[in-house]
């Protein structure tokens, strides 16, 4: 940015150099962000009030948020369904119990992952080796199915779900859980664990360390009876978004974004979207998730709530759609330009 100790910025104490309002925010970025800028836009109301508090309340004016759209919309999850498991019409009910069927006891072993880098890979294929371990391996019978997706880092809490897998096994004896998590170059010890977690629960877990191709990833979304976001943090929660746009509903930790996209069933009653539980919670995500994933099987015998509650998921998901967010950013443009909430 071309920046340096003695550049001359303008900021809370009018133009002064950079190295004494860095000096003076501790070198933290919030507290940085505080002393000279006119605005700091988060992505979601729930991380604003993360990012306001390390700022400190004489900064509060200047913090707004811009949500992110969702990258997955319902007609491309029903083509991914249709193309991936052949189903001739993906709106209906029956069509993604076909789908979970022929997934959890079949496609599973055909599911293709990919890696950051060589060194990545060359791990995962010697401690998969060493364990004698088949990620892919097909389940033995269909169950009810609950997904989970993402980086391989402690922040996305799968150490949390994993421990709460006796539990929620004891709840739902035959549900079927499959962890999508993709190792960086900075966790590749914690496959070990993961490859462990699989070979105490062979019944009931796969794990797959890697990257999920986008059309396999739609195809769990669509056939899982509820997606578990167990996160210690989230500005965003994309992953819920992408799971939702899928009709497929939530259990989410109550953390930051999350918690502004998962509307609680126990709390909204009739226009909920899925579970919050308290992060690092394993008994209370597996009590919630069981409900949850229980609710939704249902729905293929004659159960209306779940039926429902796939519908609200799609028409929630809509809600978040670039348009409405150009229109927040616009407004924040707007703020800065008429000199609100900051320095001018």
């Amino acid at each position: 940015l071309g920046v340096c100790s003695n550049t001359l910025v303008r900021g809370s104490w009018g133009i002064a150099e950079f190295g004494e309002y860095y000096e003076a925010s501790g070198g933290l970025v919030e507290r940085l962000a505080a002393l000279t800028v006119d605005l700091v836009v988060t992505v979601s109301r729930g991380y604003s009030k993360t990012v306001m508090k390390s700022m400190g309340p004489a900064s509060w004016s200047k913090v707004d948020y811009v949500p992110n759209a969702s990258p997955v919309e319902w007609a491309e999850v029903r083509d991914a369904a249709s193309r991936l498991a052949g189903l001739k019409n993906p709106e209906l009910l029956e069509e993604r119990l076909r789908a979970r069927k022929l997934l959890l006891t079949s496609r599973l072993a055909q599911v293709e992952l990919s890696w950051g880098s060589p060194r990545i890979k060359a791990y995962v294929e010697e401690v998969l080796g060493m364990y004698g371990l088949n990620p892919r391996e097909p389940f033995k019978s269909d169950g009810p199915l609950l997904f989970a997706i993402g980086r391989l880092s402690r922040q996305k809490g799968f150490d949390v779900l994993l421990r709460a897998l006796d539990r929620l096994t004891l709840l739902v004896p035959r549900i079927r859980v499959v962890v999508a998590a993709a190792p960086t170059e900075w966790s590749l010890e914690d496959v070990k664990w993961l490859a462990e977690h699989q070979l105490v629960y062979q019944e009931n877990l796969r794990v797959l360390p890697g990257m999920l191709g986008r059309g396999d990833a739609l195809l769990f979304y669509y056939a899982a009876n509820a997606t578990a976001v167990p996160s210690r943090s989230e500005p965003f929660g994309l992953v819920a978004l992408e799971s939702m746009a899928s009709g497929t509903p939530v259990a989410a930790s109550r953390v930051e974004g999350l918690a502004d996209i998962v509307l609680d069933l126990g709390e909204r009653g009739s226009v909920g979207t899925g579970v919050l539980f308290e992060p690092e919670d394993p008994r209370e995500l597996a009590e919630k998730t069981a409900k949850l994933v229980e609710l939704v099987e249902e729905a293929y015998y004659g159960g209306v709530a779940g039926r429902l509650v796939r519908e609200l998921c799609i028409k929630r998901a809509r809600e978040f759609s670039w348009r409405e967010s150009a229109k927040k950013a616009l407004e924040a443009y707007k703020r800065v330009l008429g000199g609100v909430g900051g320095s001018s």
